[in-house]
């Protein structure tokens, strides 16, 4: 068993520019496209198994700031 004080866990959807092309086997870029970047939300559920009695789960922004606390429930199984 590992153990933590902190656990960072990211995920990234798929992501392009506005109007980007590809070739038909989608392996080769013909235009990169042009602002905004359109990206795919990514939903989950994330099960740890934990002995912290008062664990808080926080969001951070892109520059790795807090970001606002992200609602969560602790289950006892």
């Amino acid at each position: 068993m590992n153990l933590s004080d902190n656990i960072l866990l990211t995920t990234v959807g798929r992501s392009e520019n506005t109007d980007m092309k590809f070739n038909e086997e989608h392996n080769i870029l013909l235009d990169i496209g042009c602002p905004p970047i359109l990206v795919e939300a990514v939903e989950a559920e994330v099960r740890l198994e934990t002995e912290v009695p008062a664990l808080k789960v926080w969001a951070v922004n892109a520059e790795g700031f807090f970001a606002g606390v992200v609602p969560s429930t602790k289950i006892n199984y």
